[in-house]
């Protein structure tokens, strides 16, 4: 592989680089750099379209459920299938463009989401969210800082990684005042919430989001509550396989993510016991209000239509 591939492949694997849209465009990044180091060092022997395509097969092995480094990959190496003179320096020119071009939609997008999502917030709003969503970071940021509403966000701890206390950090960094809760409390404390603002791994035709774990709770006590519960999701996260019947699988965690410093420590091999860690489920449409995209906010039942649209299945 390339150098730069190599490289994401081991972070992605080793859960050193995280966040769905992060890991797409850093994708988009190296494919482009080792196309540019190919081109650099390499005699022009007709190999860099299949070279491409070998990377972007080993990018996606690295994390084969999310969507998001898959549609990156499609979109980098989108037109290089249909060069068949193998001219190096003609698919090096469709891969640096498509790149760069992937690159820039997915920063427009987190800046038109964050205004979009900044306007549905009201000046006084409780807003709570799980896990650390850099998009939704953005938005707490846009409503607090750029459009100076007063707001207070409640950020779920998110076990068993506890990736909600990286968000509380970097939202009290931004000075918006926060408050961290044990995913335990969601129910106890929904009564307080005027609104539920999450990220999202992958959009699927049947409407369904897939999150972080514990999303689908939050969205179930939220609709009992009769509190908004929206999603903040690019549409380079809406997955169009799912429009033949491909499911969208939930990766599990490591079970020593669960009982590490616990009295269960090092029992993961005991044959009378068992470890699940999903790390993401599925919160159904009729929970959701919307899906804050970067062309409007959407209704979730709209998905399929769209991306059948989009694909060319319907006109």
């Amino acid at each position: 592989m390339g150098s730069s591939v190599d490289e994401l492949v081991i972070k992605i694997r080793n859960s050193e680089v995280r966040g769905s849209t992060n890991i797409a465009v850093l994708v988009a990044e190296a494919l482009v750099r080792d196309a540019e180091e190919y081109i650099e060092n390499k005699d022009m022997n007709g190999d860099l379209k299949l070279s491409a395509q070998n990377w972007g097969t080993q990018l996606i092995r690295s994390r084969p459920s999310q969507i998001t480094l898959r549609n990156s990959i499609k979109n980098v190496l989108a037109g290089v299938e249909k060069i068949h003179d193998n001219n190096d320096l003609k698919v090096f020119e469709v891969l640096k463009s498509n790149g760069e071009a992937f690159v820039e939609q997915a920063k427009s997008a987190s800046e038109k989401i964050s205004v979009l999502g900044g306007n549905i917030i009201r000046d006084g709003d409780v807003i709570l969210t799980n896990s650390h969503s850099a998009l939704t970071r953005e938005i707490f940021n846009m409503a607090a800082n750029q459009m100076e509403k007063d707001i207070e966000v409640y950020v779920a701890e998110t076990r068993p990684r506890y990736q909600g206390m990286k968000m509380v950090k970097e939202l009290v960094d931004l000075g918006i005042k926060t408050t961290l809760v044990i995913d335990a409390a969601i129910r106890h404390l929904m009564p307080e919430i005027d609104m539920v603002i999450m990220g999202a791994d992958t959009v699927g035709s049947d409407d369904s989001v897939i999150s972080k774990i514990g999303a689908s709770q939050i969205a179930l006590v939220a609709h009992e509550s009769r509190v908004p519960f929206y999603v903040a999701a690019p549409t380079f996260k809406f997955s169009e396989d799912t429009l033949s019947g491909v499911m969208i699988s939930i990766e599990e965690g490591k079970k020593s993510e669960i009982i590490k410093d616990t009295v269960l420590d090092g029992m993961e091999e005991n044959e009378f016991f068992r470890i699940r860690n999903p790390s993401f489920d599925a919160t159904r449409a009729d929970h959701i209000t919307g899906i804050i995209t970067e062309l409007y906010i959407m209704s979730p039942h709209s998905i399929g239509e769209y991306l059948a649209r989009k694909s060319g299945v319907i006109n």
